[in-house]
This record gives structure tokens, C-alpha cells and sequence, in this order.
């Protein structure tokens, strides 16, 4: 069976993975499910997702090349193709926040995940792809998705976030969020551990006046699905969010 540049077998039966704002086609199985998280890291952490131009399984060569594309077998990803195109420089289309911001998603699937804007020849600042084996990948996917602090916000962010665990006066476990607003942007993301739902039985907004703290109840009770993000509108002059959970698994949250 033919395989593609990374050593796995293509064509495939791809599987829709869901992302903010729209869906890609990937190989089945941890690698797909992989690549799924970095497009939600991307698009959190480095800039929101712009459809149509995010792209994925697709049974072709290497653009220039007769060997098939990682494409072709479902373990590479394209985001924001339009703003980055094949052979273009990152920093000519990535500031240097988002640069590093990127470095840091990659490095934290320990080397399961290449990124085309460090290639040593022409670079591809849209690409990311699998570069280790299954095996290898379901072990760092399932250490991604357990229990994780919020992600270091990047200068592109939006907000700054701090987690703090907290118990109320009935013992009843809740999250605060410090939350730094940035550019009146005001979203909260939240994503529970990878193949667990978690329970929200509210959120609460603790915003400032010039008098005392008020509180906006921004949403009753609901489930968080497997590792897909919100966005959660919050009020104006947010300092904290309150989350109160019932759960045996954890979540992550970040502000954008």
C-alpha cells in the first residue's frame, strides 16, 4: 500500500474533526485527533481559524514533487492557508509572539507534530503534520488532555489568565479565573480532559465599579464536551470568572 512522506499508508477513509468555526477532514485515530487539538490551540492561542482555508485530508503529491503529500494520508493540517502561504516566510505573515506562540504548541506535542514554518527549504507556514508514530501519539495526546493549567497567554492575546482551584462553604469545588481585559475583547474559553464531559453548573462574572465588585451571571447549568472550547461571552470590565463544576475530571480554560 502506498504511504505518504511520514511513513503512513494513504489513501484512507478520512473522519470530520470539529474546530472553531468549521470542519476538516483527518485520518481516524489518535493522529487525526492530534492534529484536531493544535488547530484549537492555533486558534486560541495564535489567531482565530478563517474559513474556507483551513484543510486536510487530500490525495495528492507534494506540491512540486512526485511523493505523496502527508495529506494523503490524513496526519497533516493546514490553517489559515490564505494568510500563509506555501513558500512565504512565517515572520512576513506571523508576528513574532505568534511565532513563538506556535513554537510552544509544537514543543508541547513533543515532537509528534512538525510545523511547516520551520522546514530548512521552502517553508509552509500553513502546514502542520505528523511526525511520530501512532503509538507515540496516543501517549502525549493522552498527556495533553488530562488534567492541564491554562495556556501561557501569548502578546496576542486578548486576556491574561491565572487558574486557581477553590472550594465554597459547602465544600463544593469551583474554579476562579483571573481575568486581565486587553482591548475590550471579552471571551472565555473552557475544554475538559480529552474523552471526558464535565458538568457546569454556572458562571459567574465578578466585574468592577467604582463603588464595589457586581456580579453578572453569564450562563446556567451545561456540559463541556471532550476538549472543544467555548467561546463564552463575558460582560465589560470582567476581573474574575467564577465556574462552578461537578466533576471528577478537570478542565483548562483560557480568555481570548
Amino acid at each position: 500500500m502506498p504511504t505518504s512522506q511520514n511513513g503512513f499508508s494513504a489513501p484512507i477513509t478520512p473522519v470530520s474533526r470539529d474546530l472553531p468555526g468549521g470542519r476538516v477532514p483527518l485520518r481516524a485515530g489518535v493522529t487525526g485527533d492530534l492534529l484536531a487539538w493544535v488547530g484549537r490551540q492555533f486558534h486560541a492561542r495564535v489567531e482565530p481559524l478563517v474559513w474556507p482555508g483551513c484543510w486536510g485530508y487530500a490525495y495528492r503529491d507534494i506540491r512540486g514533487s512526485t511523493g505523496l503529500s502527508n495529506h494523503a494520508s490524513g496526519t497533516a493540517l493546514d490553517l489559515n492557508a490564505p494568510k500563509h502561504p506555501l513558500g512565504t516566510n512565517p515572520s512576513s505573515n506571523f508576528t513574532t509572539g505568534q511565532i513563538s506562540t506556535i513554537h510552544t504548541i509544537v514543543a508541547q506535542t513533543e515532537g509528534c507534530i512538525r510545523w511547516g514554518g520551520d522546514y530548512t527549504g521552502r517553508k509552509d507556514p500553513m502546514h502542520f503534520e505528523i511526525n511520530a508514530s501512532e503509538a507515540r501519539c496516543a501517549a502525549v495526546l493522552a498527556k495533553l488532555t488530562q488534567i492541564t493549567p491554562a495556556p501561557t497567554p501569548s502578546e496576542e492575546e486578548d486576556m491574561s489568565v491565572n487558574l486557581k482551584a477553590s472550594f465554597d462553604s459547602n465544600g463544593k469545588p469551583m474554579k476562579t479565573y483571573e481575568v486581565v481585559p486587553v482591548n475590550g475583547k471579552r471571551g472565555l474559553f473552557l475544554a475538559s480532559a480529552y474523552g471526558h464531559a464535565v458538568a457546569i453548573n454556572g458562571i459567574t462574572a465578578v466585574h468592577d465599579t467604582n463603588v464595589k465588585p457586581q456580579t453578572t451571571s453569564v450562563t446556567g447549568p451545561m456540559k463541556l464536551d471532550p476538549d472543544r472550547p467555548g467561546p463564552i461571552g463575558l460582560p465589560e470590565n470582567v476581573r474574575h470568572v467564577v465556574v462552578e463544576y461537578t466533576a471528577d475530571h478537570d478542565f483548562m480554560g483560557w480568555a481570548a
